[in-house]
């Protein structure tokens, strides 16, 4: 009898033995899968980037080859009135919005003129009276059309927001993603939008979607209210998220 019980404690060990080996390996290779789709990632953002910047340099040669129209001398500049001004921005593609919440385009559609004003309550100075579009090359700095917060008990209708370009805020609105999370600021009044904060440890999940001509990125945080944000960016910035989320992961 003593023989028999060490012998099936013999057997019990040598399982759990095996079992632990087994576990171990299926561990590693989990962990090997992960660590190569995060260099595949980080690699095909790395490529992205660089194409880009090829395409850019391009395009720059091809414009410095090209000849400059020549403006008569005569003709002087006239500053778009107020009621111009108007009318192109009621009739651009941003007064009817749709965003959706998720790649399977689960959708809300809002008219951005029923939204209440930003709450951002930043000092601001106001923006040089005369200069060009904003935009830039820099990664790190994702050019935003607008970013609404929302949470589950209306899911339909923003509960704060900050539109480029309206109230207090110029359009040089930028999204920065990095390791620490997800933050936002005005560049052309050097105004960080502090309370607009969402940092890493907050985060539930993040999503995307594209609505042309946008994309869209949810990030929703965790808390009692369900909150969460949805940012509207132009799609040619699509290659900046990628890029953050790679160092956000």
């Amino acid at each position: 009898e003593k023989r028999k019980w060490e012998q099936a404690r013999a057997r019990e060990k040598e399982a759990r033995e095996r079992e632990a080996r087994e576990r171990e390996l299926k561990n590693k290779e989990t962990k090997d899968q992960e660590t190569r789709e995060k260099e595949r990632r980080e690699r095909e953002a790395r490529e992205r980037i660089a194409r880009d910047k090829k395409e850019k340099a391009v395009a720059a040669a091809e414009a410095a080859k090209s000849p400059k129209p020549t403006i008569p001398a005569s003709k002087k500049y006239e500053r778009p009135s107020a009621q111009s001004y108007a009318s192109t921005e009621t009739t651009s593609a941003y007064d009817a919005r749709t965003v959706i919440s998720s790649s399977t385009a689960s959708s809300y559609t809002e008219t951005l003129s029923s939204y209440a004003p930003s709450t951002s309550t930043a000092r601001t100075s106001p923006p040089p009276e005369y200069r060009g579009p904003y935009n830039t090359s820099d990664p790190d700095k994702i050019v935003m059309k607008a970013v609404y917060m929302y949470n589950n008990t209306a899911p339909k209708k923003p509960i704060s927001q900050l539109v480029s370009g309206e109230a207090n805020v110029t359009d040089g609105l930028v999204l920065k993603i990095n390791t620490e999370g997800l933050f936002i600021d005005d560049d052309v009044r050097r105004v960080p939008q502090r309370e607009w904060d969402v940092k890493a440890w907050s985060l539930k999940g993040i999503e995307r979607g594209t609505l042309n001509p946008h994309y869209i990125l949810r990030a929703t945080i965790r808390d009692t209210e369900g909150k969460y944000y949805i940012f509207v960016i132009p799609s040619d910035q699509e290659w900046k998220v990628d890029v953050g989320l790679a160092r956000l992961r």
